[in-house]
């Protein structure tokens, strides 16, 4: 319910009060900054509304599954974002700006990845995602930080040929095939 959340300057989401374990985020929400954190009730969120999803917004919500994206509706995704979500196994992530560091790190159920369009992937994004075995990638260029698949022993890379990820696949020692 609407107001079991908590808004600061009216349309960033702060705080979370209620006991939901699936959420549909506020329409009118423009941010979201630690506003769930640590809350292992979570089991699935909703976004449909075209936010930034910043620092530590999902961090430590142990039994978070499932985040559904609406077509589009992610600029940003923030530092450690959803880290730690360990009961995450897959995310379709919408075109977005950037995947901040850290941003998935140490999700450990997570085995695949969509990202549909991004220009910046920072620093140990998806590090410590150790059974992460797929990660699709739909864009040319993307610019990519250090370490941002380390500690995933069994990952593959599935990108367009010619493309910024297959580069970046060949310089890591990463396997890769196109799509």
């Amino acid at each position: 319910m609407d107001r079991d959340f908590i808004f600061e300057e009216g349309c960033i989401l702060t705080g979370y009060k209620g006991n939901q374990q699936n959420i549909t985020i506020p329409s009118n929400t423009v941010g979201i900054v630690e506003a769930f954190r640590c809350n292992t009730n979570i089991k699935l969120v909703s976004i449909d509304a075209k936010i930034i999803i910043g620092e530590n917004a999902f961090r430590d919500c142990s039994g978070l599954g499932s985040v559904i994206f609406s077509t589009n509706s992610v600029m940003d995704i923030g530092e450690s974002a959803f880290r730690d979500c360990t009961a995450l196994s897959s995310i379709d992530i919408p075109d977005t700006l950037f995947i901040g560091e850290n941003a998935f790190r140490d999700c450990t159920r997570m085995n695949e990845v969509t990202i549909n369009g991004c220009s910046n992937i920072e620093d140990y994004a998806f590090r410590g995602c150790t059974r992460l075995s797929k990660v699709t990638i739909n864009d040319e260029y993307v610019d990519f930080g250090y370490g941002v698949f380390a500690e995933c022993p069994n990952v593959t890379l599935y990108v367009k040929c010619g493309s910024t990820a297959e580069k970046y696949a060949l310089n890591n020692g990463i396997k890769y095939k196109y799509i």
